[in-house]
Order: structure tokens, then C-alpha cells, then sequence
């Protein structure tokens, strides 16, 4: 089975939810350690550096940033593991598929597909939310170089990430189908409220990622790559790497 290491990015107002992540996962801790929380992306983008440089370093074959706010169902770091079998050339994959927003119109249409179809999976032109990132372990150092350009200080941490595998790798990102994580009802620590933060079709709690069937891909696979026609410019300016 395909190796994950887990990594929670926290905040101390989020420290009880994020040890009890930390001890059903048995995933270590990454603090800010800088003081009360507030809107600074460059603050979010230094804590998120310092969670992909930490499970970078554990050794497996894929490594994932979860969010202390994450709600996760039974067997979740196994389940992740079984789904990520499934992607032998890599992609960025998120076990979690938001309401509210972006792109609601699409993410709506990709859902409905998905249930339709009886499909575990589903895919969106680019990452839309944070809460849990999984990405191949070797493309963490070409990621953090990239998005710790000067360009990028302006935006948000998971955009960041979401531009450098859309636009300089070229791909989409895939999604569970199920959703294996959900928000809490407690709300943002920066004050984005008033946008409903919770999964669609969350598998819940209580129930185990290892009951799901993992090998109902779609028909045409599981390609991680965009098709040519809805790639991006680089922002940056670097040359895309296929």
C-alpha cells in the first residue's frame, strides 16, 4: 500500500481539536507560534512552509497538511492511503469538497456526477480548499520554492499551492467522493464567517474510509493533467513543468 505521512497545521486556540487529531491520527503538530491570528497570508504561508518541510521529512511516498479545524472520519489515514493507490503518477488530491464557495456552479455539477455515476472520485480544474492537501512527497520542494516567490506574498496559502500544481504542473485536483473530512460549526479564526465551511456528503465520524469502494474511478481514469485548453499563463513567469 501506498506510504502517507500526516501533518496538522494548528493555531493554540484550536489546541484541543488539534491534539485529538494528533493523537487518532498519530500525526504531529506544527504551531504558529506567533501570537493571536489574523488575516497576514505571508504569517499563514511561513506556518504552512514549516508543515510541508516537517512531513517532507518523514520519509513516505506522500505527505498531507491537514488543518486543525478538520473533523475526520473512522480509519481516515488508512483510508487515504487505499484511495491513493489509485494515483501511481502522482496529482494533488483532496479528501474534501466544500460548499459555499468557489466555483460553486461546477463543484455542484462534478458532485452530482459523481453521485449519479456511483464514482468515488471527482475533479475540479484547481484546488479550491485547505483544510487537508495531499501531494506527492517529491514535489514538495519544487512547490515551496515556487510559491515562496515575492509574487506570491499577497496570496493565501492553499491558493498559493492551488496555482503552483495548476499552472506550473498542469494539474487538476482530484476530490473523494465521499468527503472524508468536515469543518466544525465554530467558524474561522480570521473572521471568513458567514459562508457555510462544511463538506458535501461527508462520510461521517462514525463511519469507517475503509468501507468505501475506492476502485469505482470514472470511466476515463483518473488522468491528473488538465487538457490543454483550460491550462493557465504562469504566473510567475517560470516554464511549465510536465
Amino acid at each position: 500500500m501506498t506510504s502517507l505521512s500526516i501533518v496538522i497545521m494548528a493555531h493554540p486556540d484550536r489546541e484541543e481539536n488539534a491534539t485529538k487529531l494528533s493523537q487518532d491520527l498519530g500525526a504531529k503538530i506544527v504551531w504558529d507560534e506567533e501570537g493571536p491570528a489574523n488575516k497576514d497570508p505571508m504569517r499563514r504561508w511561513r506556518t504552512g512552509r514549516r508543515c510541508w518541510e516537517t512531513v517532507r521529512d518523514m520519509g513516505s511516498e506522500w505527505s498531507m497538511v491537514l488543518q486543525d479545524d478538520a473533523i475526520v472520519c473512522r480509519d481516515f489515514h488508512e483510508g487515504m492511503e487505499a484511495v491513493l493507490d489509485y494515483f501511481p503518477d502522482g496529482g494533488l488530491v483532496s479528501p474534501y469538497t466544500g460548499t459555499g464557495r468557489p466555483d460553486q456552479k461546477a463543484v455542484r455539477r462534478a458532485t452530482a456526477i459523481a453521485g449519479q455515476r456511483n464514482e468515488s472520485y471527482l475533479c475540479t480544474r484547481s484546488l479550491n480548499w485547505g483544510v487537508a492537501i495531499t501531494a506527492p512527497t517529491e514535489e514538495i520542494d519544487g512547490m515551496l520554492d515556487w510559491c515562496s516567490e515575492s509574487i506570491h506574498n499577497p496570496k493565501n496559502y492553499d491558493f498559493r499551492i492551488g496555482l503552483y500544481f495548476r499552472d506550473v504542473k498542469g494539474w487538476c485536483t482530484w476530490h473523494t467522493y465521499p468527503s472524508l473530512v468536515d469543518h466544525p460549526e465554530s467558524g474561522s479564526l480570521i473572521g471568513n464567517d458567514g459562508v457555510p465551511r462544511v463538506a458535501y456528503n461527508f462520510l461521517g465520524e462514525e463511519n469507517s474510509a475503509l468501507d468505501v469502494d475506492w476502485s469505482r474511478v470514472p470511466k476515463s481514469g483518473l488522468d491528473i493533467r488538465l487538457p490543454s485548453r483550460v491550462r493557465t499563463p504562469i504566473i510567475s513567469g517560470r516554464r511549465k513543468v510536465n
